[in-house]
């Protein structure tokens, strides 16, 4: 497993804008607001805004605590905290579940595990496992550091080994989890 690269926002992304090929007409105006013109311009734009503009833009998403656009901004202010999750070593970790992706990103002063559910649907059959890794073997508090839930204990065995760890009973469709183990 790689991740390679450096991330990118292509703009619009982070407040869930939509488009359309070919590839110039791709994104619309940024959808600044719910006004004339999406906030955008006070003259017309080259493209015509998206219909939803109305209810999703930056303003509003601003004020939604759950929005897309706030759970961008807590992964980047995340990632920007902690170097293991820019520069650490990557291990893939196994999930019983297809759409759910899950590794370990770790340096010289801290361990995390990093989970997103891409399904469309709830999981509580996702048990995490390594047949080695990392870790030293032992105990680890966890705590998500997007502030969702307070995640179980993690007990790895020898050479890192895990099985079929599960640190919530289950995975909200679309749920990260950014967990910080002590």
């Amino acid at each position: 497993l790689t991740l390679p690269g450096v991330p990118f926002i292509y703009y619009g992304e982070e407040i869930g804008m939509t488009g359309y090929k070919p590839d110039e007409r791709l994104r619309t105006p940024m959808q600044w607001s719910g006004e004339s013109r999406a906030g955008f311009s006070t003259a017309q734009p080259w493209y015509a805004v998206n219909a939803d503009y109305r209810e999703r833009n930056v303003a509003a998403q601003l004020e939604d605590e759950g929005s897309l656009l706030n759970h961008y901004r807590a992964l980047i202010r995340v990632r920007s905290t902690y170097s293991a999750l820019r520069t650490g070593s990557l291990a893939p970790v196994r999930s019983d579940d297809l759409y759910v992706h899950a590794y370990l990103r770790q340096d010289d002063e801290r361990a995390f595990l990093v989970l997103h559910n891409l399904g469309d649907q709830p999981t509580a059959d996702y048990g995490l496992s390594m047949r080695a890794g990392p870790l030293e073997p032992g105990t680890y508090r966890v705590r998500d550091l997007l502030g969702k839930a307070k995640g179980a204990a993690l007990t790895a065995g020898d050479r890192g080994a895990f099985d079929g760890y599960l640190p919530f009973p289950s995975l909200e469709p679309n749920q990260s989890a950014v967990l910080l183990l002590d």
